[in-house]
């Protein structure tokens, strides 16, 4: 569940209810299901170093690793594969938002137990061998605020 405080265009786009929708560098690909968009997907993401420092952390954005992307956060997040809490930067500001929160429920085994919604502080270093044939996430730094016109901001 996502909730965005300060930035009420932001919420509209932003907060509401996820689901993993599949993987990106061995971490859950989450996309936004309630409410149900109108107009344009919302996945967050996570993306490893491959392609730079300025890269690696987690994204909202219209797709996984495309060039509309609205938040941004340099850490891992808590075990290893759920986004942080807190601490979100709004690239179209490049404030950090500490009203967003990101409560995400751990992914489960097959016929495990039911996940539990928890916080998610920790930042644990990135783990794992850099996957192939993934987009690279080319939007990062001073995109344009949400709006209903995909594409609307400058891009690197």
């Amino acid at each position: 569940t996502v909730n965005v405080g300060r930035d009420v265009e932001l919420g509209k786009t932003l907060a509401g209810r996820y689901t993993i929708d599949g993987a990106n560098h061995n971490r859950p690909v989450y996309r936004r299901v309630d409410p149900p968009p109108t107009e344009q997907q919302v996945f967050l993401y996570y993306w490893d170093e491959r392609d730079g420092e300025d890269q690696l952390g987690w994204w909202f954005g219209t797709m996984v690793g495309g060039e509309e992307v609205w938040c941004h956060h340099t850490g891992a997040g808590s075990p290893g594969t759920l986004p942080p809490l807190r601490g979100w930067t709004v690239l179209h500001n490049g404030l950090v938002d500490e009203t967003m929160t990101v409560m995400a429920e751990a992914p489960r085994p097959a016929g495990g137990p039911p996940p539990t919604t928890r916080p998610t502080q920790a930042r644990p270093a990135p783990s794992g061998p850099p996957g192939a044939g993934t987009p690279r996430p080319r939007g990062s730094v001073g995109l344009a605020a949400p709006s209903s016109a995909a594409g609307s901001g400058p891009r690197r």
